[in-house]
């Protein structure tokens, strides 16, 4: 998602007119009496977006200060969620359908999954008869079965004895998908199959893909107005990583509400500007911002790069 998560959090980024991790916390809100929310990256954006209230339920933060796994992330919670008989985990950057989260919340332990047609890519789920996990295999070099891990799991409080006794994996992390699977050898955990839809939001190109099934439409005025409004901001975003010190933190953020807020109209306003020439040059504010954000020096690479895109389309 980069550039566009230098400036904003990724649970953040809109998709259908609404940030990802509202999409998520709608589905799960009927089942649920308060939410939790693991934090780290920008992490004081998403703390004033949601504050200690959204919607009725009570909200409340745990920062993961260092990255050492989801297994870590959750077992940060465990103090703070004691006596809590169940709970739904959720990853932030996958927008679950509402009714697949009903059906998750029908079992006292559960994991969702989806069927993929290219399961080297995924955790991939394996179950007995009767729909129960018996194994998972991460990204599977043979066939081992299509049913991904979707990262939408009903726990107890069981689930944290597990992420104690684990090991870090190669990587260096506390995996939560191990854990998962040593519970399921415990008790059994039902493997849920997504009927309505599951939507990754983890590249660029899954903003588009997601947002006609969240609409029910195809894409629309508003739609492609977001997504001018992103390209600004991951544009704002590659300047401010590469001259953090060309405008001070309360204009960079000011600069970038404006921009996430725009209309189409203030968009495409023009503009007379001087660019130490005799005669104005005449350009709209999207125009504006580019000019602004192309004043450092990475326009050779950039132009090297276009370059060699046009190439490769020829």
């Amino acid at each position: 998602m980069r550039p566009l998560t230098y400036t904003t959090p990724k649970p953040l980024l809109a998709v259908a007119g609404k940030p990802t991790l509202e999409w998520i916390l709608e589905a799960v809100r009927p089942h649920v009496d308060g939410v939790m929310l693991i934090v780290g990256h920008l992490r004081k954006k998403i703390e004033a977006h949601f504050g200690t209230q959204w919607n009725g339920i009570a909200v409340t933060y745990v920062h993961q200060v260092e990255q050492r796994g989801t297994g870590h992330a959750l077992q940060m919670c465990r103090d703070a969620l004691q006596g809590e008989t169940r709970l739904f985990v959720i990853y932030g950057d996958n927008i679950p359908a509402p009714g697949d989260v009903a059906r998750c919340a029908e079992h006292d332990l559960a994991a969702l999954a989806v069927r993929v047609p290219d399961p080297e890519k995924y955790g991939i789920f394996k179950t007995d008869d009767a729909g129960y996990l018996i194994d998972l295999i991460e990204k599977p070099k043979t066939h081992v079965g299509n049913l991904a891990n979707a990262g939408v799991y009903v726990f107890d409080q069981r689930i944290f004895e597990e992420i104690d006794n684990l090991k870090e994996s190669e990587r260096g992390e506390i995996e939560l998908t191990d854990a998962v699977l040593s519970l399921a050898k415990r008790a059994p955990m039902k493997v849920v199959d997504v009927e309505e839809h599951w939507l990754p939001i983890g590249v660029r190109d899954d903003i588009a893909k997601a947002e006609p099934v969240l609409l029910g439409r195809p894409r629309g005025p508003e739609e492609f107005l977001a997504q001018r409004r992103q390209s600004l901001a991951g544009l704002l975003g590659m300047w401010w990583q590469s001259d953090n010190a060309a405008m001070k933190e309360q204009e960079r953020e000011a600069l970038l509400a404006f921009v996430n807020g725009a209309s189409a109209a203030q968009l495409d306003r023009v503009t007379a500007v001087t660019l130490g020439e005799e005669k104005p040059v005449y350009l709209t504010t999207e125009e504006m911002i580019f000019a602004l954000a192309s004043q450092r020096g990475w326009q050779a690479p950039l132009a090297d790069a276009l370059r060699n895109l046009l190439k490769e389309s020829v």
